[in-house]
């Protein structure tokens, strides 16, 4: 469910004809998958990043490793989803994606995980060919002195995310209160989501407004579970707006969700946002607990006057634009 496991589902569900999916699994909290095949590594896994699979995983994925360089000789080409584990296949001239640079935030020197994560983002930096799913993660990438070529190709957001007309029937079905203003919060609970300041926001907004919260973290809230994207959809639609506190993004899949769902955004002023939902959105100042009220407040009173803006923005994140670019992408690497 999280943005880069669905990318990866996502990148082989529209190619593949071209493509096959592996997920290695290196720890206990790494679960099955509804495609692709899962590999696990020769060692009992651990909970974090600290295990022989992430340590040592030429070794504990030594079987898979072979397959892999054989089909490498066979003029197949290895896409790395995920910067967050040593490169396991020999070779700068293999693919990666890199979804953010959150490793290299200053708050990430208190912790060690992030350190040791930081150090495997130095070998994918030295790749021939980098994706990034924003031109904000590109140019972040650059600074941190990539030496390969860099290209962004914006994920595609399913269209099982759209409108719907039945509001107070889906805020029976999901046990919310049918006359508040509902403001709806979908992350985890990381540092860099800041949902911290959310109860501060609330308490100022008063008995008229109330939370309701898909992710872990906060208490005093209406908090949901969806089990996929039509329950995730009917939660976007049973609000009335979608509310994101980040300090940091690579991309952020549920900004684009609600837009599809077409409710008003209020989301932090950072850079990605503005990138991806342009003028679609009603920004603030994510460390200000009176202005994030002020402008919900101010989005509860005018709602999508920007509606036209949505739908233009949103022609970039179309299955039909990912699957287009990517193998623009595939053929141009295959060819050199």
């Amino acid at each position: 469910k999280t943005g880069i496991n669905r990318y990866a589902i996502n990148t082989y569900r529209a190619i593949p004809e071209i493509s096959e999916l592996y997920f290695l699994k290196f720890r206990t909290t790494h679960g099955e998958y509804s495609v692709g095949r899962s590999i696990e590594g020769r060692f009992p896994y651990g909970a974090s990043i600290f295990n022989l699979n992430s340590l040592i995983p030429k070794f504990g994925f030594r079987h898979f490793i072979k397959y892999i360089n054989e089909e490498k000789k066979n003029g197949n080409k290895i896409h790395v989803m995920s910067p967050h584990v040593l490169p396991i296949v020999s070779g700068y001239d293999n693919i990666v994606t890199i979804h953010d640079v959150y490793p290299f935030m200053p708050d990430s020197k208190l912790n060690l995980e992030l350190r040791l994560t930081k150090l495997f983002y130095r070998h994918y930096l030295k790749f021939e060919n980098i994706l990034t799913n924003s031109h904000y993660v590109a140019e972040k990438v650059a600074d941190l002195g990539a030496i390969g070529t860099i290209t962004t190709i914006y994920p595609y957001v399913s269209d099982n995310f759209h409108p719907l007309k039945n509001k107070q029937q889906l805020r029976k079905k999901y046990s919310l209160p049918s006359e508040k203003y509902l403001i709806l919060s979908v992350s985890t609970d990381i540092p860099r989501k800041n949902i911290k300041i959310l109860p501060e926001v609330m308490s100022r907004l008063g008995n008229g407004f109330a939370l309701v919260r898909v992710g872990q973290g906060l208490e005093n809230v209406y908090r949901l579970s969806p089990s996929n994207d039509q329950e995730m959809n009917e939660i976007y639609n049973s609000c009335d707006l979608f509310i994101s506190t980040s300090n940091d993004e690579g991309f952020g899949y549920p900004v684009v969700e609600a837009m599809k769902a077409g409710i008003p955004l209020a989301i932090s002023d950072i850079p990605v946002h503005r990138e991806v939902a342009g003028k679609g959105a009603y920004y603030f100042d994510q460390s200000d607990p009176v202005c994030i009220s002020r402008i919900v407040k101010e989005a509860s009173m005018y709602g999508l006057e920007n509606r036209k803006h949505f739908e233009e923005g949103l022609r970039r994140f179309s299955i039909e634009e990912f699957k287009k670019s990517m193998l623009q992408f595939y053929n141009s690497v295959t060819r050199n």
